[in-house]
């Protein structure tokens, strides 16, 4: 059946799932490349201040081709366990993930206006997500009122990014 042709996602050596295996290696390997790959600094300084990477010699247009084409790959390879998790898919999987992923990067130190962040603080943001989210199903909270509290988690995210970086202009 093609349940069972998706079965990556089993348990199949031990009591962790396959999917939070590929997390953590996927992680270190990011967490490694971003601090020791010059080609992955360049993605940092075109984020950061992507003029000065220009005058510098640096090819931005390339390097955000390049990103995006590893994030949309990425996706798809999440997109691709997510399906063999739950056994199939229809249009509305993944609906709403996208702020999620957002709120994360954020909430993990990701400043919006770019530059910022760490691999750590991203996965330490998805943690924090995932503990509210699981505290709120427990309390049996309804998932307006979940989409809500994550809204307002987004919100002050957002506001603390705001203002260290009106912090950084004055100094």
């Amino acid at each position: 059946s093609s349940i069972e042709s998706y079965s990556i996602c089993s348990p199949w050596w031990s009591q962790v799932d396959t999917p939070i295996i590929l997390f953590a290696a996927i992680v270190v390997f990011s967490d490694f490349m971003l601090r020791k790959s010059s080609v992955l600094r360049k993605v940092i300084y075109t984020g950061s201040n992507e003029r000065a990477a220009i005058l510098s010699g640096i090819n931005t247009s390339r390097i955000k081709f390049v990103v995006c084409i590893l994030t949309s790959t990425l996706a798809g390879f999440a997109g691709i366990l997510y399906m063999a998790k739950f056994g199939g898919a229809t249009a509305q999987f993944g609906t709403g993930l996208e702020i999620t992923a957002i709120s994360a990067a954020i909430i993990g130190g990701a400043s919006l206006s770019g530059g910022k962040g760490t691999v750590l603080g991203a996965v330490l943001g998805v943690a924090f997500l995932q503990i509210i989210t699981g505290a709120m199903v427990m309390l049996n909270v309804s998932v307006y009122w979940q989409d809500f509290i994550r809204g307002l988690i987004l919100l002050g995210a957002v506001t603390l990014d705001h203002i260290r970086q009106s912090r950084r202009k004055v100094l």
